[in-house]
């Protein structure tokens, strides 16, 4: 039998993002790290099923940086 081996990531997180986490993990009274993980698999499993271009996640506009020179800004 093989033990699963947990990995410990740091990962930087818009505050709005952590806050839908947070919503989300309290409604479905998971914890933070536990929400992360099933939207995370889930997602996963939706790319397997539908194949990547079925699940792929629009660019995010973050309009705090600038793509300069770009014409993106």
């Amino acid at each position: 039998m093989t033990i699963p081996v947990a990995l410990h990531l740091t990962v930087r997180i818009p505050s709005d993002l952590r806050n839908r986490l947070r919503t989300s993990a309290t409604t479905n009274r998971r914890s933070m790290n536990s929400e992360i993980i099933h939207h995370l698999d889930c997602a996963l499993e939706a790319q397997k099923t539908k194949g990547a271009a079925g699940s792929a996640i629009p660019p995010r506009h973050d309009h705090t940086q600038t793509d300069e020179g770009t014409g993106n800004e």
